[in-house]
């Protein structure tokens, strides 16, 4: 968990992660130069739960840069990411572990990120993250990765620790942007290409506001950077036939969070169609369970006091 002057919203995101059912963790969170209260929040949890790390890096040095720090310091069998304004649903770390002992196989598994933001001082669900490989909760099962790519691509990895350190794999300290996006291309494909596994369940909780209104050309211009630097370091072939194909997505569907804009029937292309299919039929398979999530995620975010472990 890299950190940035969060005190307002890192206590909510430290419990939600130490109140796993899956108890055998570490949480590894790096502050990254902050000048407000946010290394105060961390020591207090600190404090009562041993399995908390805790590194101030001094002086702000990127997302990236903490990232990193938080990688050389894991022990962890396997490696996830949060940030520190996001939840993990409680059974998060149980369902991806139950998942990576069914496919001892595989390195790379994934679930689904569920948005949400505030309006009026309540928390309202935005989209779920949806996959080509179907909507509808169900067994646990790989997923078609160029689809992913083009139409998602969202989600925190959970990843098993000994790939992270065979590919020598750190988030690139240079971008500002995507920067997570080439690590998901480096691990799915550098050295040779590998499956996807998917858990079919809204796990991570990702906070965004309500509207958000971003440089569209700016985040084309980054995901094509992040793009190429992938293709650059992963040397893969499969890769390098989808890249094309990717990219052409990006620039023909550029996203800057305003649903207004997203869904102007201008923009529809043949694969925005396929993408808001399948976020309109998420949303009806979702439905009946929309209202406990919503109580969940408010739930979760009144919990800013560490518990004893």
């Amino acid at each position: 968990m890299p950190a940035y002057n969060r005190q307002a919203t890192i206590a909510p995101a430290l419990a939600s992660v130490l109140g796993q059912s899956y108890r055998h963790l570490e949480l590894l969170v790096v502050d990254d130069g902050s000048t407000d209260a946010t290394a105060e929040v961390v020591e207090r949890f600190a404090e009562v739960d041993d399995r908390v790390r805790f590194v101030r890096l001094g002086e702000n040095a990127g997302r990236s840069a903490a990232r990193n720090r938080a990688l050389d310091m894991a022990r962890g069998e396997f490696v996830t990411i949060i940030d520190s304004d996001d939840l993990f649903a409680p059974t998060r770390l149980e369902r991806l572990v139950a998942a990576a002992g069914r496919f001892p196989g595989d390195d790379v598994f994934l679930d689904d990120n569920l948005q949400f933001a505030f309006r009026k001082e309540r928390v309202v669900l935005r989209g779920r993250s949806v996959y080509p490989t179907g909507v509808v909760r169900g067994r646990i099962h790989p997923v078609w990765i160029e689809g992913y790519l083009r139409w998602s691509a969202a989600s925190k990895l959970f990843v098993r620790r000994s790939l992270i350190e065979h590919l020598a794999i750190r988030f690139p300290v240079e971008m500002e942007q995507a920067e997570d996006y080439v690590v998901l291309l480096r691990v799915l494909f550098e050295g040779r290409s590998r499956r996807l596994i998917r858990v079919p369940e809204s796990l991570y909780w990702y906070r965004r506001p309500y509207e958000d209104r971003r440089d569209a050309a700016w985040l084309v211009e980054q995901g094509i950077r992040a793009l190429t630097k992938a293709q650059e370091l992963a040397d893969n072939r499969e890769l390098d036939e989808m890249v094309p194909r990717i990219r052409q997505f990006m620039e023909q569907n550029p996203d800057d969070g305003d649903p207004r804009r997203r869904f102007d029937p201008r923009r529809f292309t043949r694969d925005r169609l396929v993408l808001v299919w399948c976020f309109a039929w998420g949303r009806v398979v979702d439905q009946p369970s929309r209202p406990g999530l919503r109580d969940a995620i408010e739930h979760a975010l009144t919990l800013d006091q560490p518990q004893q472990h």
